[in-house]
């Protein structure tokens, strides 16, 4: 029975490590190709002081990349989100933490603490989150489930808002 259970933890980790070297090739193919893209660009609905904005970068009429950028005067908020056929695989978030304001005369790159999660994705489910205390966690816990959920509903809401300036540019 005990060998069981491992074999069957193995298979699980094989699985996942076989699908982030997916996800992996596919950011890593999406940045080698960044230029050739079409981009519209969209102002952020986020709530922030020193504004924001969108940017879908598409292949044909498919995105294939996200990314939005929220600024405020202490600190920013950056998310790319990759996609694979219509779907998100690799969701990046950045949040900065300036200790100072980013207009103030002495503020410097030591001014600034960054916490990064990484989220991955296959066939709309979470199989990995790497947080922003860079513990992987892949059990699908409340916290899994709830992180999952809220970066699914994130991506959706920003393609929907990108495929109708797409079609309906201002």
């Amino acid at each position: 029975m005990f060998c069981l259970k491992i074999c069957l933890l193995l298979w699980a980790v094989c699985q996942t490590d076989t699908s982030t070297r997916h996800i992996t090739d596919r950011y890593r193919e999406i940045n080698a190709h960044i230029g050739s893209y079409r981009q519209v660009v969209i102002d952020s609905e986020q709530q922030s002081t020193e504004g924001g904005e969108v940017t879908g970068y598409f292949s044909g009429d498919s995105i294939v990349l996200i990314i939005e950028n929220v600024f405020g005067e202490m600190g920013k908020t950056s998310a790319e989100i990759y996609y694979d056929h219509g779907a998100p695989v690799f969701i990046y978030s950045r949040n900065y933490h300036y200790r100072i304001p980013m207009y103030g005369g002495t503020f410097s790159n030591k001014d600034i603490t960054v916490e990064e999660d990484r989220t991955y994705f296959k066939n709309d489910k979470m199989i990995k989150w790497i947080n922003n205390k860079k513990v992987p966690l892949t059990k699908r816990d409340q916290s899994f489930t709830t992180c999952e959920q809220t970066q699914l509903e994130y991506a959706q809401q920003l393609y929907t808002r990108l495929q109708k300036a797409r079609l309906n540019p201002s």
